[in-house]
């Protein structure tokens, strides 16, 4: 028998529940999918000593939740772009949250005029690192984008 009844979030969202077995096996699969693809993605980035390894899960986790294959290859294309504006403001502006805030802004500008709105979550974390370290020497650029490689391989 599936039962129908209604939940309200934290944001005020009311999602209605269906109750069945289907729904919950769904559910559950990618969940367990998204988990076993998160731990393997921090996993490999610990096997290779990069920095922030912790990030590749969460990429893996973005890239899974919110993206279909093409989006994938976007984030490659993306992350050139993304170091590049992360370079000039984060060079030009000292304060790390108006830096961050106007990094994120020519982002989502840039990837939601490109179509690519789904890469802006995995750009903003990556770009997170960059104002953190402030570093753009070769080794912590290589190191970034193989953690959005591993963590969209994963996903």
């Amino acid at each position: 028998m599936d039962t129908k009844s209604s939940v309200q979030n934290l944001w005020g969202y009311t999602h209605e529940i269906s109750g069945g077995t289907m729904k919950s096996k769904k559910i559950g699969m990618q969940a367990l999918k998204i988990a076993i693809g998160s731990s393997l993605a921090i996993y490999i980035a610990n096997l290779f000593g990069l920095k922030y390894s912790l990030a590749a899960g969460s990429v893996a986790l973005l890239t899974m939740v919110t993206t279909k294959w093409k989006t994938v290859k976007l984030s490659v294309a993306t992350f050139i772009i993304s170091v590049l504006m992360a370079l000039i403001i984060f060079s030009a502006v000292e304060s790390e949250w108006m830096a961050y805030g106007i990094y994120v802004f020519f982002v989502v500008i840039i990837a939601e005029m490109l179509g690519w709105g789904a890469t802006i979550s995995v750009n903003a974390l990556i770009g997170m690192h960059f104002l953190e370290v402030r570093d753009f020497e070769f080794d912590f650029i290589a190191n970034e984008f193989m953690l959005v490689l591993i963590g969209i391989t994963m996903a």
